[in-house]
């Protein structure tokens, strides 16, 4: 399942090129909570057997080079550029969802992960709602330290 390792390798490329490592000690919450968010979501519908996840190292219904890669380092930079403007706000969620359901979208045409009473529409939605969730909790216990006016 080379797809995982290669998913892990470049989620910490990026990580190494977007992250403000001043504001790290911050960040790194929304990257804890987004694990946090994501096991219990694949954890749950792993156990309700909505969708099964293919890997060889797994963390709760996920995998673990999943979990530590591109949630970890998503979350945390998700919340470094959460913008100040609600209308970017929402605009920052909505883009986020979407490249997160891009990536779901491949893995599932390379069978890494199977559908069960589940679809595209449904992950989206889930998305949506974990970035809503991390949001708020960026905002309100200031995970981003905002600086900036945009």
């Amino acid at each position: 399942m080379i797809e995982w390792i290669v998913t892990f390798v470049l989620s910490w490329i990026m990580f190494a090129l977007l992250i403000d490592r001043q504001l790290l000690k911050y960040t790194l919450w929304g990257g804890i909570t987004a694990i946090i968010l994501q096991l219990i979501v694949d954890t749950s519908a792993d156990a309700m057997g909505i969708y099964h996840v293919m890997a060889q190292l797994k963390l709760g219904g996920g995998s673990v080079f999943f979990t530590f890669g591109a949630v970890f380092t998503m979350g945390t930079i998700f919340v470094q550029f959460i913008p100040i403007n609600r209308w970017l706000k929402i605009l920052h969620i909505l883009a986020t969802a979407t490249l997160f359901l891009g990536l779901e979208y491949l893995l599932v045409q390379r069978s890494i992960i199977t559908y069960h009473n589940w679809g595209m529409g449904l992950s989206w939605l889930t998305n949506l709602v974990v970035f809503i969730t991390i949001t708020w909790l960026a905002e309100t216990f200031n995970f981003n330290k905002k600086t900036n006016s945009f």
